[in-house]
């Protein structure tokens, strides 16, 4: 009776029930009655809360009667849906969100929501994400750079090879030719 509740009260969400309970339990134990929660905490909820609302607006979409409210209600209750649902919190949110903006637009919400969870559990910020844009942008520019004038340098040496012709060589043979002429010269 209590599984067949809490499926059709959070749906999906009731495979992170016991997570949640085992998280509390060592953090009541850990901090001796003082349970404190961190940003990441309410990071991982929010992404929870997130998978629940997709997978709500997903069994919507998918039902045979998308617009009836009552009777995809009852399908979550009596676990009849045909696809995974969020449970009767997220149908609650979702079926007047889709109703309003649609199901493209809802999606859009949903992955806005899942970008801030990320940024929750991983504490990082936009000034980071920004900052660490900016200085991949200039390394690409550098290398970009370096790649040119490795190039250039390598066509310069080519060009000096072709430079160095029959002719030159004749030429370069005659001034060494010259050069011992005048050693044996001064001696």
């Amino acid at each position: 009776l209590a599984q067949k509740i809490s499926c059709a009260a959070i749906g999906v969400g009731e495979y992170a029930l016991p997570i949640y309970l085992i998280y509390f339990g060592f953090q009541y134990i850990k901090t001796r009655g003082n349970i404190e929660l961190s940003k990441n905490f309410f990071g991982i909820t929010l992404l929870i809360l997130v998978i629940m609302m997709v997978c709500g607006t997903l069994n919507i979409q998918s039902s045979n009667k998308p617009d009836d409210f009552i009777y995809n209600f009852k399908a979550i209750i009596y676990n009849k849906s045909e696809f995974i649902h969020g449970g009767i919190l997220s149908y609650l949110i979702c079926y007047p969100l889709c109703r309003l903006i649609g199901f493209l637009g809802t999606y859009i919400v949903l992955f806005a929501f899942s970008v801030i969870s990320i940024i929750f559990i991983f504490d990082i910020t936009l000034y980071d994400l920004g900052l660490k844009a900016y200085n991949t942008t200039e390394k690409m520019k550098n290398n970009r750079k370096q790649r040119i004038v490795e190039k250039e340098r390598k066509e310069l040496h080519v060009k000096k090879k072709r430079q160095n012709s029959f002719i030159n060589i004749v030429e370069d043979d005659n001034e060494e030719v010259e050069r011992k002429e005048e050693k044996s010269s001064r001696q």
